[in-house]
């Protein structure tokens, strides 16, 4: 009996170091991913042209495509938040996403789609390559 209770005892160890392992892992690559807070200068310029841009553009026209319309009284914020993973050309060749919110609910994968797919186009400057970067893409109204 004595016996059984070690290899249980062991099994739930070994389970232990593997949930352990992989959670920091995955906190790990969150930690590696850029930041608005952590980008030098030249990094947060050049995303914020890209998103500026961006919002004057595609995410008007994904709005409207949607038929939303920002209000305080009915809509206050459309987000996406993804980690964007770029490579040495400058494209974009994955992305997680974090969170979205489309007027309180969860955001339709053929809306996340609208809003990435000026990402998948682009070429991102030399400053962004071989990069992770944490992108807020949206807007919200103070009410």
């Amino acid at each position: 009996m004595h016996f059984f209770l070690q290899i249980k005892s062991g099994k739930f160890i070994c389970c232990f170091l593997m949930i352990l392992f992989s959670s920091a892992v995955f906190s790990q690559e969150q930690d590696t991913a850029l930041t608005y807070e952590t980008m030098t200068r030249e990094q947060f310029s050049d995303i914020s042209a890209i998103t500026d841009k961006w919002v004057r553009n595609d995410f008007l026209i994904c709005l409207k495509k949607e038929g939303i319309k920002m209000s305080c009284a009915h809509c206050t914020s459309v987000y996406l938040k993804v980690v964007a993973s770029i490579d040495s050309t400058g494209r974009l060749i994955s992305y997680k996403k974090i969170s979205s919110k489309v007027c309180g609910r969860k955001m339709k994968s053929g809306m996340e789609k609208n809003f990435m797919n000026y990402f998948k186009m682009l070429v991102f400057p030399a400053s962004l390559r071989n990069q992770k970067i944490q992108l807020h893409l949206g807007n919200g109204l103070k009410c």
